[in-house]
C-alpha cells in the first residue's frame, strides 16, 4: 500500500487539512516538547513533514524517510530526504532519540517487522510517536484525506502490535471527533469546535488517534528477520539507494 506526497500535499492546502494539522500539531507539541526535541536525533516519516517546525528548529540531527519509488518527492530545507526500505533503515542500533510515523504504519505491508526496524534505531530511552487513523472513527471512512487510505487500526489493534515489536504505550489521544468536511458557514465551524473539544468527554469516537511509545530495553532476538551480525555488516555495507545527502545525517 502506499500513497503520493503529493496528494498529502494537496490536502494540507486545503482549509480542511488546516484545521486538521493544527489540532494534531498542538497534540504532538504536548507529548515532543520543543525542550525534549533540544539536541535530539529524530527520524520522521515523509508525511510528518508538515508537522517539520519543532523539529527542524530543535533537533540536532533530522531525517524525512520515504520508501522505495512511493514518494520521490523533494522536501527542501527540513532536513535530510532519504528513500529506503521499509524493512532496512540506514541508521546504526540505537541512533535515534525520536522515530514519528505520521501517514505512515497504516500503508506498511508487514507492520510488525516496520515497527521492528524502528525499536532496533530508538535509543533505550528513545520514544515512537504514531498518528493514525481510528478504525472506528468517521476519518477512516472518508477517502477525500490522507487519513481515508491505507489499513486504519483500533487502538486495541496497535497495542497488540506494539507489544509483539516490543514497544510499550506510555500515552494515547484521540483528535478529531467531527467528520472530515469542511463547515461552510460560522455556526458549522463553532460546532466543529465543540464537539472537537467534548468529544473525548462524551466517549465520542475520534478519528484520528496519536500514540507515545517506549520500547522494552531488553527484547528477545526471536523473531528478528536479520541478527545483529547482519545488520552491522549492513550499516558498513548498505544496499538500497538513497539521498546523498544521508552521509550528513550518519555523520
Amino acid at each position: 500500500m502506499k500513497i503520493d506526497l503529493h496528494k498529502i500535499n494537496s490536502f494540507y492546502d486545503t482549509d480542511l487539512g488546516q484545521y486538521a494539522r493544527d489540532v494534531i500539531m498542538r497534540s504532538l507539541l504536548k507529548i515532543v516538547s520543543v525542550q525534549k526535541l533540544k539536541k535530539t536525533t529524530c527520524v520522521c516519516s515523509s508525511g510528518t513533514s508538515h508537522y517539520a517546525s519543532p523539529f527542524r528548529d530543535n533537533a540536532k540531527r533530522l531525517a524525512f524517510q520515504s520508501y522505495e519509488i512511493q514518494e520521490q518527492h523533494s522536501i527542501e530545507s527540513d532536513g535530510n530526504h532519504i528513500v529506503t526500505d521499509r524493512l532496512y533503515w540506514p541508521y546504526r542500533a540505537e541512533d535515534a532519540d525520536f522515530v514519528v510515523m505520521l501517514h505512515d504504519l497504516e500503508f506498511a505491508e508487514t507492520p510488525e517487522n516496520y515497527l521492528r526496524e524502528a525499536w532496533r534505531v530508538l535509543k533505550g530511552e528513545g520514544q515512537l510517536i504514531i498518528v493514525f487513523p481510528n478504525r472506528s472513527g468517521a476519518w477512516a471512512k472518508y477517502d477525500n484525506t490522507p487519513f481515508g487510505h491505507g489499513y486504519p487500526y483500533t487502538l486495541d489493534q496497535l497495542n497488540k502490535l506494539l507489544s509483539k515489536a516490543h514497544f510499550t504505550v506510555d500515552m494515547y489521544e484521540g483528535l478529531l471527533f467531527f467528520p472530515a468536511y469542511q463547515p461552510k458557514t460560522k455556526i458549522g465551524k463553532f460546532y466543529r469546535y465543540c464537539l472537537d473539544k467534548i468529544g473525548s468527554v462524551m466517549l465520542f469516537q475520534p478519528g484520528i488517534l496519536i500514540v507515545k511509545a517506549s520500547k522494552h530495553i531488553y527484547a528477545p532476538s526471536n523473531g528478528l528477520k536479520i541478527n545483529a551480525a547482519e545488520k552491522a555488516k549492513q550499516v558498513l555495507f548498505p544496499k538500497p539507494v538513497i539521498s546523498p545527502k544521508v552521509t550528513n545525517f550518519l555523520k
